[in-house]
């Protein structure tokens, strides 16, 4: 793991624990590698996506669930999503044929997070349903895959 990751781990087990939206000085664009980028950690067990390279701020979503959010534009630019076999499995449990999206240990991220949007409990807020259908956005842009080693 390198240090951004672990830096970046750090603070969102700090704000996770604390419930405060945490905006680290650290995690900018210079900090950020070429721009477009899918990165899985096996170790972690989370995958990370930027759209762009530009400075973001953070926004905890949940425990899980972190986007980064351009400075300027105030839109999603990329994201993190941790636990991501859990998620998985709990996506498999609401939604079996979700299978049909896991070729060869692979996902994709659009389809990732549009499951991870259509297998939310309760009711989604106003705010949840933007931030969902900007990732979603952003993840079809990428047309990013992520290849997680015995998925199912």
């Amino acid at each position: 793991m390198n240090k951004r990751t672990t830096d970046r781990l750090a603070v969102q087990v700090v704000g996770a624990l604390s419930g405060v939206a945490m905006d680290d000085p650290k995690l900018e664009n210079d900090d950020v590698s070429d721009g477009e980028f899918v990165f899985y950690d096996l170790v972690g067990d989370f995958v990370e996506f930027f759209q762009s390279k530009e400075p973001y701020e953070v926004e905890f979503i949940d425990p899980l669930f972190t986007v980064y959010k351009s400075k300027k534009t105030k839109r999603v630019i990329g994201g993190q999503l941790c636990h991501l076999h859990s998620v998985v499995l709990q996506i498999l449990e609401c939604a079996p044929n979700f299978r049909v999206e896991i070729r060869d240990n692979e996902i994709s991220l659009n389809a990732l997070f549009t499951a991870c949007k259509w297998t939310q409990t309760g009711h989604l807020s106003e705010a949840m349903v933007d931030v969902f259908n900007e990732v979603c956005e952003v993840t079809r842009a990428l047309d990013g895959k992520v290849q997680i080693p015995a998925l199912v």
